[in-house]
């Protein structure tokens, strides 16, 4: 993968890549591609299960 497709060296980004899941860049672990659209979906509907579970649990 090349250098720069990596942002600030965490984050993978590139369009043309179909791949949701990459190899990190360290060799250990994985990380996603943010130019895809279901990872902004998947990422957004986490964080909105978060905030209802939050408010929830506090709103009483």
């Amino acid at each position: 993968m090349a250098d720069d497709c990596w942002k600030w060296g965490y984050f993978y980004y590139n369009p043309s890549d179909s791949a949701l899941i990459v190899p990190s860049r360290s060799g250990m672990g994985y990380s996603y591609n943010y130019a895809s659209r279901e990872v902004w979906l998947l990422g957004g509907l986490v964080l909105a299960a978060m905030l209802f579970t939050f408010v929830s649990l506090f709103a009483s």
